[in-house]
């Protein structure tokens, strides 16, 4: 099953902006992607950017769906089950 939207931590992005450049290609893929900033959430450590990550990047297929920096993980995963449970009945495509 292809995955339909993703999140990870952005390291701080790093040289070269290496902590976020997968996000356009996940654009590519068609898939929505955000990076939580590596300042409010433990690199590697889900609960922490489940708890408290705020999104610092976006893709535009994020983007299109609403999903804008600043916004918590939290909101990101509610924005994303309103979407596939619309994309499912064949009311919206993400």
């Amino acid at each position: 099953v292809p995955a339909a939207a993703c999140a990870f931590n952005d390291a701080g992005v790093g040289a070269n902006g290496v902590g976020i450049t997968r996000l356009a290609a996940l654009d590519t893929r068609g898939i929505v992607a955000v990076t939580v900033d590596c300042m409010s959430a433990r690199i590697g450590d889900a609960r922490s950017m489940w708890d408290s990550g705020k999104i610092s990047y976006v893709n535009e297929k994020a983007r299109a769906c609403g999903i804008n920096p600043g916004q918590t993980l939290q909101v990101f995963a509610a924005v994303m089950r309103q979407a596939i449970k619309k994309h499912s009945a064949g009311v919206a495509k993400i």
